[in-house]
């Protein structure tokens, strides 16, 4: 739910302070908008974004006149402003100019005012702010989180991504829904008993009439998104902007996985074959929503771009651009210790840099040109496809994912790349929420809670299971299993496999 009023407390101004604050930026406007204009034409933008961008910066002077002190009318003001911009503008972007706005409204005021009215008037402007930053944030940000239960996984594809998406909005009810040839739905979620997230309501007979008959009579109550065409997402009560901004985002959430899907099989006929490959695919999106630390995403992204595109094996590097040197950091099917080792100039990898200026996953037929002789011979490479894991706009890429078929050569399509990109996006979205947590920020593996995943697999480990047997549960490699192995021993601190079951049996982690 958005915030309806300041989240950071706003200092009192008296009215003639106010009045001194509203003439000078009133009167200077110009002189404020020249200086962002240049510094505009020195930022990499489009056309249109900085036409936005110069439009907020009038917009914010505006309001903050139009406001008469009032801080929690131009918190809404900007709230439906964002609202209204948040295709063209992006969040840091929209920082910037609040930082710019900032500086030089405060500047002027020290300038300006005496001692004693310069530092609450000051003061004032800083936490108008920081709730303007906020709300930057609330507004273009769809946020996710964790899955909360362990037995999610046996819930609806639409209810464990509005559980995913920490959705906090009071919706009466969330559906997908056919619209053609007749509205029919296809699934149905609302609140749980506590409140805190969404179930099915797939056996609720009356709501699910309730909801049908809505959508046929076109209540006003009820907005809708089209995901696709002929098929529609709705909810109850969400026909206030600020619900129909939310409910757009998570629609084009959906347009995007099932975008995504069409790319894993023939091109879908019916609603339900699509829904079937959109559920496949929403499974790489749960392993990243679900990663509690960089480890994860990175695992989840090397077994899955594997899994989703019939390669054989994969390696991550990451990139820093102080040194503009690429470090190993995890692989799928090679050997980790021996992508660990591995830290090059990126100059000296003229194929990774191929790919740094393109921006996009690259097939290279014969990776021998582009790679030195020690690396082709050591890892027997032939044909390789190199994804970038994008920056910003304004950065170099922040990693890259080498993936082949063993060493023997291979083709890849459009449809290959299209997948692998969309995936490589999704990746980096994650990697950021991540490193812009301190808690995660240095989180590459340390001992705590363990994953879904790897509770499984120390489950299977204090039934007796051996790695092959494991492995032959969970449609895993034994080269996998045996990596989840090891994070599990070093997460729990343990130096076998029987240390980390009776640890874990005393914390409750397994039965």
């Amino acid at each position: 739910m958005f915030a309806q009023g300041p989240v950071f407390a706003l200092p009192l101004l008296s009215h003639r302070l106010w009045n001194k604050i509203a003439e000078l930026t009133g009167n200077r406007y110009s002189e404020f908008l020249v200086p962002w204009t240049v510094k505009l034409n020195s930022m990499e933008l489009t056309e249109r974004q900085r036409e936005a961008l110069q439009d907020l910066l009038a917009f914010l002077f505006q309001q903050l006149r139009a406001a008469g002190g009032q801080g929690s009318t131009l918190i809404r003001s900007f709230q439906a402003y964002m609202i209204d911009n948040h295709q063209v503008l992006e969040p840091v972007h929209v920082l910037a100019a609040l930082a710019y706005f900032e500086e030089t409204v405060c500047e002027l005021l020290r300038r300006k005012l005496d001692k004693a009215d310069a530092n609450p008037a000051c003061a004032w402007i800083r936490s108008l702010v920081l709730n303007l930053q906020y709300t930057t944030f609330e507004a273009t940000c769809l946020p996710v989180c964790p899955s909360r239960e362990n037995n999610e996984e046996w819930s609806s594809p639409l209810v464990r991504m509005l559980n995913r998406t920490a959705l906090r909005e009071r919706w009466q009810w969330v559906a997908l829904f056919t619209s053609a040839p007749q509205i029919r739905i296809l699934e149905l979620a609302v609140r749980d008993e506590e409140g805190t997230g969404w179930k099915a309501a797939a056996v609720q007979l009356d709501l699910t009439r309730q909801a049908l008959a809505g959508l046929q009579g076109h209540d006003p109550q009820i907005c809708r998104q089209t995901v696709i065409p002929g098929i529609g997402l709705a909810a109850a009560g969400a026909a206030d902007p600020p619900g129909r901004h939310r409910l757009a985002q998570i629609a084009r959430w959906l347009q995007a996985a099932f975008e995504l899907s069409a790319h894993l099989g023939a091109p879908p006929s019916q609603s339900s074959n699509l829904l079937r490959r959109y559920e496949a695919v929403l499974q790489f999106d749960e392993a990243l929503l679900q990663s509690r630390d960089l480890q994860d995403i990175f695992s989840a992204t090397v077994e899955n771009a594997c899994r989703i595109g019939g390669f054989r094996r994969s390696a991550l590097f990451w990139y820093t651009p102080l040194t503009r040197t690429i470090q190993g950091v995890h692989s799928f099917n090679v050997p980790r210790e021996d992508i660990q080792s591995i830290r090059e100039p990126v100059e000296n990898l003229s194929g990774i840099q191929e790919v740094f200026e393109k921006r996009k996953p690259v097939h290279f037929e014969r990776i021998h040109q582009r790679l030195p002789d020690h690396y082709v011979e050591s890892f027997h490479l032939s044909s390789l496809l190199v994804c970038p894991i994008p920056g910003t706009a304004e950065t170099p890429p922040m990693a890259v994912l080498l993936i082949d078929q063993d060493g023997v050569p291979f083709q890849a399509d459009e449809g290959t790349l299209t997948v692998l990109e969309a995936m490589m996006s999704r990746v980096s979205k994650t990697v950021s929420a991540r490193l812009l947590n301190p808690v995660t920020k240095a989180s590459l593996p340390s001992s705590g809670v363990l994953t879904p995943r790897e509770q499984q697999i120390l489950q299977f480990i204090a039934e007796g299971l051996d790695t092959k047997e494991i492995s032959q549960q969970l449609h895993l490699s034994e080269y996998t299993v045996s990596e989840y192995v090891g994070t599990i021993l070093r997460k729990l601190r343990a130096s076998n496999r029987a240390e980390a079951v009776a640890k874990a049996i005393r914390q409750n982690i397994i039965q």
